[in-house]
């Protein structure tokens, strides 16, 4: 809990500083380093960058119009930064030809009213002046967070209260001794206790938000977890393992322990799951969502379900995912401006439900969310950066 609170105050502190490079750069661009973008280098030697490379910077700052004075078309002597010798000059091209010094004017062209204006200073602006240096200490707060997550994390692995169990003392599966456990994930992970295996989720859950927080990544949540999802993977995969873990019993019997464990683990699931792209993971999610709701009557878990499917249309929308057809009513705003997933054909559908149910006993209508007032916060989470700014202005922030 220590290790979120830590990352969420630094998360809110840093926002204003990625807004304000956003806005320097014209728009969010990925930074050397940052997860999600080559591989990360081990904490003892990365450092951050205040910039691109020297050979990704762009021309040097005399290279556009005429040469600077002085300027012979060699590089200056001595050995490269890197041991090497200097590279040959490129010589600079205007048109189809390389071309020399400012050639002269012919004295018809002449004008004697004519003053060149003065060199513009190769400064960045005031306002984005300290800029390098923010981002400097962002990065290296945000590397103290990740020294800390490691050394829990560490200690943990060292404890063999926290070890996972071994293989041959899984319990068998629902339904017959030889089948073990099995899911889309993998092999699950077993712990002593299932209050073990949720410390295990929330340290993969704060891996998963220390690494979309980097300095580097975007400001809004939503293109964070997007741009991060290679480097976020096999931490959400090892929250699906977990999960499957704790098995939901078959009976209608739920002890108040096994439901508060499985109220826990939902929150894991959500950051995991909305990059989710494998159909049989998104499937398994979405069951699990509804079974939880269903089963211990906590209605946040149906709307994280939307919550997600949501995202998979989203990212299927902008090509970035495979498509997805939901099996959840959307999360929409009525004309009071609550959320609600009713429908426009709603009335007609809940009758239809509960003719069948008088007809075969059956709820069929256990996975629809009465309330609509529970969604908002979901929106938080899912929603964009306009979404944000309106719910401040709303309350005056």
């Amino acid at each position: 809990m220590l290790l979120l609170a830590r990352i969420a105050d630094f998360t809110v502190r840093d926002r204003e500083r990625k807004l304000r490079q956003a806005e320097a750069d014209g728009g969010w661009r990925p930074r050397p380093g940052m997860p999600g973008f080559g591989n990360m280098r081990p904490p003892s030697t990365q450092n951050a960058s205040s910039g691109p490379p020297a050979h990704a910077q762009g021309p040097p700052p005399h290279s556009r119009g005429a040469p600077r004075p002085g300027w012979t078309g060699q590089p200056p002597a001595g050995p490269s930064s890197q041991g090497r010798p200097a590279p040959p000059a490129v010589p600079i091209f205007y048109g189809m030809a390389p071309s020399p010094a400012l050639a002269p004017v012919h004295s018809s062209y002449e004008n004697p009213n004519f003053e060149r204006s003065p060199p513009t200073p190769n400064t960045p602006h005031p306002k984005y002046a300290d800029l390098p240096a923010a981002y400097e200490q962002a990065v290296s707060e945000w590397q103290s967070i990740l020294d800390a997550h490691t050394k829990v994390a560490e200690l943990l692995e060292q404890a063999d209260g926290f070890a996972p169990l071994p293989e041959d003392i899984l319990p068998p599966a629902p339904g017959g001794h030889g089948q073990g456990l099995s899911a889309p994930f993998g092999p699950p992970i077993l712990y002593r206790s299932y209050d073990i295996s949720i410390i295990w989720m929330m340290i993969h859950l704060s891996k998963i938000i220390l690494l979309r927080s980097h300095p580097g990544m975007p400001a809004a949540a939503t293109m964070a977890a997007g741009v991060c999802a290679s480097a976020s993977a096999p931490y959400g995969m090892l929250i699906g393992r977990i999960a499957v873990g704790m098995q939901i019993p078959v009976t209608p019997d739920l002890s108040p322990f096994l439901g508060a464990v499985l109220t826990e683990s939902s929150m894991p699931l959500f950051f995991a799951g909305i990059t989710f792209q494998d159909p049989q993971h998104r499937e398994w999610l979405i069951t699990r969502f509804l079974e939880i709701d269903k089963r211990t009557g906590w209605a946040s878990a149906g709307i994280i379900a939307r919550g997600c499917e949501t995202a998979w249309e989203k990212t299927a929308e902008m090509g970035r995912g495979p498509p997805y057809v939901r099996r959840t009513n959307p999360i929409t705003k009525d004309e009071d401006g609550k959320y609600t997933d009713e429908q426009k054909d709603s009335g007609s559908r809940r009758e239809r439900n509960r003719v069948q149910e008088r007809q075969t006993g059956e709820q069929e209508t256990r996975f629809v969310v009465k309330n609509g007032l529970t969604g908002t916060w979901a929106v938080n989470l899912l929603g964009t950066e306009e979404d944000l700014r309106m719910g401040m202005e709303r309350f005056g922030l």
